[in-house]
């Protein structure tokens, strides 16, 4: 947390130093693949839904689980909007998909590279455990520290560094990931769940009658979430294999790749 602060407040300033007047930057409007595809990139900014019940486990006191999302998700905002707004209205339609290759090159931009690496290195430990674990799980592997589990986390991250190098357009990525499974594990299965979960009736968890205008909500957040699935799913895949965005793999081609 503490890299990605002082990365945030690093950007925002070079930002705010290279801010040229805003007449002299396009800022077009946005259309519907854009408002889209952008939906998927906020699903996957703001959502850690499905390593929820993991990190809760986890917590000494489980309880707090609702205080620490409530100061995570305000920190977190209060972090995305400075960097986005400033990002938009100094780079306009040139914007890309990573901010920091707007950005100048100097120490402030290598200080920010080096603080967003160290954060990458201690999130992601955190983000792939819970897949990690489901497939211990499949093949029975044992919990304690052994040479499977290895092997088998070793697979996963040559799988997601091959799926990196053949799919290098990380905005795209980003965005189909958020507008499908995502949305999925964020806004349908959730209420999808809850609907059913209040129902079922058993010696742990006796049936509850829902009042009327919680069902309308959650067939509401499930109807527009299913919109947003397919059409932002269709225009993420289409922004990958469209025939202005192929680009050749570093591991077919380094010199095609790199240009």
């Amino acid at each position: 947390m503490m890299t990605t602060s002082v990365a945030c407040v690093l950007i925002i300033i070079e930002i705010a130093l290279d801010l040229p007047p805003l007449h002299e930057v396009p800022h077009p409007g946005p259309s519907l693949r854009t408002f889209f595809t952008a939906m998927g990139s906020f699903t996957w900014a703001f959502t850690g839904h499905p390593i929820f019940p993991t990190l809760q486990n986890d917590m000494v006191q489980p309880e707090k689980f609702k205080f620490s999302i409530f100061i995570a998700f305000t920190t977190i905002l209060l972090m995305y909007v400075p960097v986005s707004l400033l990002g938009y209205l100094a780079y306009g339609g040139n914007l890309l998909d990573n901010v920091l290759l707007n950005m100048p090159d100097g120490p402030v931009t290598y200080t920010v590279q080096v603080l967003i690496i160290v954060h990458l290195l201690c999130a992601f430990t955190i983000v792939i455990n819970p897949l990690s674990q489901e497939l211990e799980e499949i093949l029975n592997t044992p919990r304690h520290f052994n040479v499977y589990r290895c092997l088998a986390r070793t697979v996963i991250m040559l799988l997601v560094l091959f799926i990196a190098e053949t799919v290098p357009h990380f905005g795209s990525v980003l965005s189909l990931v958020g507008s499908s499974t995502l949305m999925l594990l964020t806004f349908i299965l959730p209420c999808l769940f809850y609907e059913v979960l209040s129902r079922t009736e058993s010696d742990h968890c006796p049936t509850r009658s829902l009042p009327f205008h919680i069902h309308v909500i959650n067939y509401e957040i499930i109807f527009l979430a299913v919109v947003f699935l397919a059409i932002g799913s269709y225009f993420s895949v289409y922004n990958i294999v469209g025939p202005d965005a192929f680009t050749v793999p570093c591991y077919v081609n380094v010199t095609l790749a790199g240009g």
